[in-house]
């Protein structure tokens, strides 16, 4: 519901409702206010592929915890947060934007593969592309462009967060996942169900429910950024039909652990090298972290097949079977198990379908990871590249090798 010309603003947003302060509580007084009443508010912008048609999830959620004297007070922040924040402080508002800004700057560095996956994702899945958008190098360009000209821009950029808080805030698209004692539930069902009546309840107009329509990326893209060495993410989509197998992830445990870990890290000298997958969106992407190396990486990332395709000992894909059995449920606290089960809910990751995965996995065999082999040759064949490093290095590699690549300095 949100359009196009308002998306990006939604990271700002979300900082604005918790630093910007309400209309009877200035900024620091509401701050102590959640510290002293609550064990944290943060809140979370969720965008996933869904595995079946029409269910890739787009949602802004608020995240609180209290103890159980403290759920009216919880529940009285947040209603002040949806119903009285204003962002009306041009001063407290440029503060913000060069905080995020700075941030987002920092991370080029030590985060440069994330960006670098979440780049070549973008191309491939809507949800992907508004991630991006949200939370990638698009992000940080908008925030330095806005900051360029804030004083000119400052009542725009106020009539947006306005606007959407209003399109947000909508009775039809509420959702209440709460996670406590069974005494308590009672309780919270109660204070927290009442949000339905404080919320917006305007029809949408066909103006207010856009699609997205973004500009193409370019498939080979570099960005220089500060640094000595590289971040390199070489992906595209899978063609398998059906689920991903879970003997997949068994092949793709073999390559974290063999041919990444022995040709990038212990030949190539780069401190790290992994491989991604979503499982609803068969995007498969391979990166590097802190690498000296460039055309040598991506070879490397493009002969992965002929390393699954010759035959692995029998204890070593026992091994590996063990190690991608193991990363599918990671320890996680009771706040974080109630958000997981929400997310498999709204994109319609069932039961069934993990409980297919398990099995898949265990019952893995050398064959299987022969055809995994073969579904990477035609992945290798044609794909996404983003690269950031050093400029002279990425001069070098477009003169020499990749003359279609674009580079854009990170400044």
């Amino acid at each position: 519901h949100i359009p196009l010309e308002c998306l990006p603003y939604l990271p700002i947003f979300c900082t604005a409702l918790l630093e910007m302060g309400t209309d009877t509580e200035d900024y620091s007084t509401f701050s102590e206010r959640i510290s002293r009443k609550t064990g944290g508010i943060r809140l979370k912008i969720l965008t996933r592929n869904g595995f079946n048609t029409g269910t890739d999830v787009y949602a802004l959620f608020i995240r609180g915890k209290a103890l159980p004297h403290q759920i009216d007070d919880l529940a009285d922040i947040l209603h002040d947060m949806i119903r009285r924040t204003v962002f009306d402080s041009k001063d407290r508002l440029l503060q913000i934007i060069l905080r995020h800004k700075a941030l987002r700057y920092q991370r080029f560095i030590p985060e440069g593969h994330k960006m670098a996956l979440r780049r070549i994702r973008a191309h491939f899945s809507l949800a992907d592309r508004v991630k991006e958008e949200l939370s990638g190098t698009s992000q940080y360009f908008f925030i330095k462009r806005l900051l360029e000209e804030f004083d000119k821009e400052w009542h725009t950029i106020r009539s947006k967060l306005y606007k959407l808080k209003e399109l947000l805030f909508r009775k039809q698209a509420l959702l209440i996942n709460i996670t406590a004692d069974e005494k308590l539930l009672d309780n919270c069902l109660s204070r927290f169900g009442s949000f339905h009546e404080i919320l917006g309840d305007s029809p949408l107009s066909k103006a207010e429910n856009p699609w997205w329509d973004f500009n193409m990326l370019e498939p080979l893209e570099g960005f220089e950024v500060p640094s000595q060495v590289h971040y390199v993410g070489f992906g595209g989509k899978l063609k398998i039909d059906g689920d991903v197998p879970g003997s997949f992830f068994v092949a793709m445990n073999a390559l974290r652990t063999g041919w990444l870990w022995e040709k990038i890290r212990v030949q190539g000298g780069a401190y790290g090298a992994q491989c991604f997958l979503d499982r609803a969106s068969k995007v498969f992407v391979m990166t590097s972290y802190l690498d000296p190396n460039l055309e040598k990486t991506v070879a490397a990332f493009k002969e992965a097949p002929r390393f699954l395709a010759k035959e692995i000992p029998e204890d070593e894909l026992v091994k590996n079977i063990i190690g991608a059995y193991g990363r599918l449920d990671p320890p996680m606290f009771p706040d974080a198990k109630a958000y997981v089960s929400m997310t498999r809910f709204l994109t319609g990751d069932t039961f069934q379908m993990r409980k297919k995965l398990r099995e898949e996995i265990i019952n893995t065999a050398i064959k299987d990871i022969e055809k995994a082999a073969d579904i990477l040759a035609e992945w290798s064949k044609a794909g996404s590249l983003a690269v950031f490093g050093p400029g002279s290095s990425l001069r070098r590699a477009i003169s020499e090798s990749w003359h279609d690549m674009t580079l854009t300095t990170v400044e």
